[in-house]
């Protein structure tokens, strides 16, 4: 696990979760940049599991997948990996009761921080998707109020555009932010800017 600007001013935590297959390290450059200084970044790693998409190769994953349609997926997976985000949520605000707690992620970590976003007992202040989507689950809101911010790329191939709005749809967000760039399964500098906007609004 990463910590970048550990000890900031600021009260705002930034829980980031990396992709299928990556680690917390792919996002560091990403939340090195300076402008990121008043905000402390908390990059953990999802453990080793099999993966039936990828001939059950075992990689880095918050959850399995058996294909990338997104209906197969298990919810006790993503349950599993709630326990390990409730353990550093729960470390952080014992040290600063004052801390405003933010998740987000990308690809696998954009579907797991909307799990978790909207199932834990913890007040997550915002919610932040990059090339993610929706779990279809069963979720206790019918109105979902909290602040989230939801980035795809149009020509993604990994995550497909469309598909991933069907799963917004399924829900009725009253605070999300929605964007989408000409790019693919990919961040690129933008996000930099959408994402402090973000933050500081909320």
């Amino acid at each position: 696990m990463l910590h970048i600007n550990s000890g900031s001013a600021s009260y705002k935590v930034l829980i980031w979760l990396h992709g299928l297959g990556a680690d917390s390290n792919d996002f560091a450059p990403f939340f090195s940049n300076p402008l990121f200084k008043e905000y402390e970044i908390i990059l953990p790693n999802a453990p080793y599991r099999k993966i039936t998409l990828n001939q059950n190769f075992e990689m880095r994953a918050w959850f399995n997948m058996k294909s990338l349609n997104l209906d197969d997926l298990n919810e006790e997976d993503f349950i599993e990996s709630s326990k390990a985000l409730d353990l550093i949520i729960e470390d952080k605000l014992k040290t600063n009761p004052s801390s405003k707690i933010y998740i987000g992620g990308f690809s696998q970590g954009a579907a797991l921080s909307i799990f978790y976003g909207l199932k834990t007992i913890h007040k997550i202040y915002g919610v932040v998707s990059f090339s993610g989507f929706v779990p279809k689950f069963n979720y206790q809101n019918t109105m979902i109020t909290k602040p989230i911010l939801k980035i795809h790329g149009i020509y993604d191939d990994i995550i497909n555009f469309q598909t991933s709005e069907n799963t917004f749809d399924l829900l009725n967000f009253s605070n999300l932010v929605s964007k989408s760039y000409n790019m693919g399964h990919e961040v690129i500098e933008d996000q930099v800017v959408d994402l402090l906007s973000f933050l500081k609004e909320t």
